[in-house]
């Protein structure tokens, strides 16, 4: 796709922030994207025309939210609701093909590593944006990119959830996805969360991508949904995806979609898990899994008071306006 189709600024991050916000040997090179300055790796150069030029159908759903916000377990909620919950089916073929990631590609693991990579798990995910361009319809589509690098007429027919968390919870599961394959040993969650709330992170700065989403809260064809909200009350915000979605499902069905969706049942999931594919990847092992604790407000295990009184701060200076359903005890 030419560049002359895509019409963001894309500038290389300065080395030093680089080195800071991987502390590794060799940090991934990475690029600003647009005036928000969004940060990805630097093959966003090359996939990112392709995300904001791909062709889209009419009855294509989108689940779009800030990494470790939830996105797993909307996929898996929107699939099954969308597909008469036919849990037999979603139970043999892995959440990650009935709703791929686009952008798996390049916000998992970024730039030449990925692309020089022999790995026949890279090798078979590697194609995820490619063929969807020939999957059958209705296509469902996940991605991590903020609403303003997808395509630009997406919310004119199609409908889109937007789901978000706390940051402070995103950024601690976050730091727990990367800190076996991108971050010096010894990183401090304190150390990342600086660099966290500084937008010095992949995807960030969070506040420019939740805050796209609210602002489109009233599109009818955009449901924004918040984390805190969805796992409070699992029943109520199933029905109103249900009604988004058009479909209509008894109380007892969708207390059996619950019990489906219950933590212990979903972390012992293999189709969700992803506990094989990312541990080949070297992303996750048995005492650090990509599905963790699955809770709200578990950030206060990890901040000491001075980091709460500025996390405080922080919250009221850029979501004050935003409900992201947060419990203020």
């Amino acid at each position: 796709m030419e560049a002359s189709n895509f019409p963001y600024d894309v500038t290389d991050v300065e080395s030093q922030v680089s080195n800071e916000i991987f502390k590794a040997t060799k940090p991934l090179p990475l690029v600003y994207v647009g005036p928000k300055r969004y940060i990805f790796p630097e093959m966003y150069k090359e996939w990112g025309p392709q995300f904001y030029n791909m062709e889209i159908r009419p009855d294509d759903i989108f689940l779009v939210g800030f990494p470790r916000s939830g996105t797993t377990l909307c996929q898996e909620i929107i699939w099954l609701l969308n597909n008469n919950l036919d849990y037999k089916k979603a139970k043999s073929i892995p959440v990650g093909e009935r709703v791929p990631l686009m952008d798996f590609s390049l916000v998992a693991f970024g730039g030449e590593t990925f692309k020089n990579n022999n790995s026949p798990v890279l090798q078979k995910l590697e194609p995820y944006v490619h063929k969807l361009r020939t999957a059958p319809s209705p296509r469902f589509i996940k991605s991590h990119l903020p609403l303003s690098l997808l395509p630009p007429k997406l919310l004119d027919n199609n409908k889109v959830v937007y789901i978000a968390r706390d940051p402070r919870d995103a950024a601690v599961s976050l730091y727990h996805l990367m800190e076996l394959k991108y971050l010096k040993q010894g990183t401090s969650f304190k150390e990342f969360w600086n660099n966290f709330i500084a937008g010095r992170c992949v995807v960030c700065p969070v506040q420019s991508h939740i805050r796209e989403g609210w602002e489109k809260r009233n599109n009818p064809n955009l449901l924004f949904l918040s984390y805190n909200e969805l796992t409070r009350d699992f029943p109520s915000t199933l029905k109103r995806m249900a009604t988004f979605f058009n479909k209509e499902y008894t109380n007892d069905q969708i207390d059996e979609l619950c019990g489906h969706l219950s933590f212990d049942n979903f972390k012992n999931n293999e189709s969700v898990n992803r506990s094989s594919t990312y541990h080949k990847l070297g992303y996750v092992n048995n005492e650090n899994p990509f599905i963790r604790k699955g809770k709200a407000g578990g950030w206060r295990e990890y901040f000491d008071d001075e980091m709460t009184k500025e996390a405080d701060r922080w919250i009221s200076e850029h979501f004050t306006d935003i409900d992201l359903g947060i419990d203020p005890k």
